[in-house]
Order: structure tokens, then C-alpha cells, then sequence
């Protein structure tokens, strides 16, 4: 939102309250201009552009800005007012708004950024209602428990009083998913892969549908075929986006599954290990995987 449009906002909420929410009274913006350090232009622009949405009829004076409400404009300041004030809308707004701060203080190289300096950026609002500091302190806890925020705590405060997105917090940002859709989505059973061996040709054929799923691995008729499949994987684990110590113990466990002593109970619960790992390094980690495995079977990716 610019800085216009919640002045706007602003604007037509003082009108709201002046007028009683009544469409018969006219409310000059006087007051309003010394009360928000508005100049004549602005409040001429705000008034003209309430005017152009039906939100007010204009009926301002020379050097006076003023308005009347409409029946749409009552309407609108109601249910804004109903929104900003509801409690679940307000939850989930401070932790998404909590979130993208966070993200650019990230990018523009602030480390360990203090929660407090929230409250003085555009995104501390909702609906035109400004977040309580308990109600940061809760955004701010929520999102460290979901692992998307790491910071830091001092005694008696609610969620960290300085803290940093992790890469987790940037994939929901990125991927322009709201925080409860992102968790959501991770929730539950782990991403699955349903890996059938043997049944379609003597390599294997990877089958990924779904965000919440349980994992399942099974070997059909030709157990060597996992085998191979666990080789392929391995020439190509420096593709699949994973962190150090994750892609040393998904290497690990590709190398039991690939090694020709390996029995077929052997092979499959290496394996089951490896799908494991992808599905605890989220999504991105477990689509990057598989889009690599369907290209090299020339299999589809869904």
C-alpha cells in the first residue's frame, strides 16, 4: 500500500467518524489536515479520488476540501473496520507482514534485525490498524517455531527481540505463498515420493502428485532397477539443491542402495532413507528432484 492510498484510507475513516457514518452530513478536512500534516493539495487529490470510486460526493469549497459519504462509501469503512478488527485476519496478517519485513531487511544486509523496528514501517498495520507489540511478539514466536524466523530472546519478551528470515522463511516469501497457506502445505504427513520399480520398464519410473502425502517406497519385480535408479540419483546429488550435512547423508544412503552386495531389503530401506531426507528439506528440494529424474527417464512431470 502507498503511502497515498493509506492516507486515503485515513481520510475516509475520519470522515466515517466525523459524520456518524451518516450520508447527509458534510465534514470539512481541516482538522483532519492539521491533525495529519496533510497540505491543501494532498487533501484536494484525497477528496477527488474518494469522489472518482463513489466512496464520498465532493463538496468542497474553495481552499476547503470537504466531503459527503455515500451508501458505498459506509459500506466500505464498515467492513474494512470489521476486518481490522477481527482476530484471525489480524493473527494472520502480523505474521505475514512480520515475514516480508524480515525478507528485506535480509536483502538489504541488516543482520539480526530488532522486532521493535517493525512498528515503524508501512507493513505494521492491518487494514489501517496498527499491530500491538504483543501482537508482533506473537507473530515473531509463531514464526520462529515454524522455522521460518531465528533470532534471539530476552526474559519476559514474547518471541525473539531481534532475528533474521532463514531460507525456509524466503522460500514462502518467494514462492508468494501466504505464512498459513506455506505451512500448511508443509504440514501433516511428509511430500511423498511413490517410487515404483520394475513395473514399467527394467529402470524405473517416478511418480510425485500432491503436497501432503506419506512417503512410500516399493520395489517390484526387478530389484536391480532400484538399484540403478539410486545410481542415477547419485551421479546427479550435486543437483539437487540440499544442504551439506543433508546431502552427505542422502549420498550416503544412495551409495548403500547402488552397491551390487546390497541385498533387496537393503536396497529399499536405503532408498527409503534417501526419500526421507528430500521430503524433510521441503518441497522445493523434493520438486528439483524429481523434475531431475523425470528428465532423465524422459518421464512426464506430473
Amino acid at each position: 500500500m502507498t503511502g497515498f492510498e493509506a492516507l486515503q484510507r485515513q481520510a475516509l475513516d475520519w470522515i466515517y467518524t466525523k459524520s456518524q457514518g451518516r450520508s447527509d452530513v458534510s465534514v470539512g478536512l481541516t482538522e483532519f489536515m492539521t491533525e495529519t500534516g496533510t497540505d491543501l493539495g494532498t487533501a484536494m487529490g484525497i477528496v477527488s479520488y474518494c469522489a472518482s470510486q463513489g466512496l464520498i460526493q465532493n463538496v468542497s469549497g474553495m481552499g476547503n476540501p470537504a466531503a459527503r459519504l455515500t451508501g458505498h462509501g459506509i459500506r466500505e469503512v464498515q467492513q474494512r473496520r470489521a476486518r481490522a478488527s477481527d482476530p484471525v485476519l489480524r493473527v494472520r496478517a502480523a505474521r505475514n507482514a512480520l515475514l516480508r519485513w524480515l525478507y528485506e531487511q535480509h536483502l538489504t544486509s541488516v543482520n539480526m534485525a530488532f522486532v521493535s523496528k517493525f512498528t515503524e514501517s508501512a507493513y505494521a498495520q492491518h487494514e489501517g490498524s496498527p499491530f500491538t507489540l504483543a501482537e508482533i511478539g506473537r507473530a515473531a514466536a509463531y514464526l520462529v517455531e515454524k522455522d521460518l524466523i531465528k533470532g534471539v530472546s530476552a526474559y519476559g519478551a514474547t518471541g525473539p527481540i531481534r532475528a533474521n528470515i532463514t531460507p525456509l522463511g524466503m522460500d514462502c516469501i518467494e514462492n508468494g505463498e501466504n505464512v498459513s497457506d506455506f505451512v500448511g502445505n508443509r504440514g501433516g504427513s511428509n511430500p511423498t515420493f511413490n517410487v515404483s520399480v520394475g513395473t514399467i520398464n527394467s529402470s524405473g519410473a517416478l511418480v510425485m502428485s500432491g503436497t501432503n502425502f506419506t512417503q512410500q517406497v516399493t520395489v517390484g519385480t526387478d530389484p536391480a532397477a532400484l538399484a540403478n535408479f539410486a545410481r542415477t540419483l547419485l551421479e546427479n546429488i550435486d543437483r539437487i539443491p540440499l544442504s551439506n550435512e543433508t546431502a552427505g547423508e542422502a549420498r550416503s544412503a544412495l551409495q548403500e542402495a547402488s552397491s551390487p552386495d546390497a541385498t533387496p531389503e537393503q536396497v529399499s530401506g536405503a532408498f527409503q532413507r534417501f526419500v526421507g531426507y528430500l521430503a524433510d528439506a521441503g518441497k522445493p528440494v523434493v520438486t528439483a528432484a524429481f523434475m531431475l529424474i523425470a528428465q532423465h527417464y524422459g518421464l512426464p512431470s506430473a
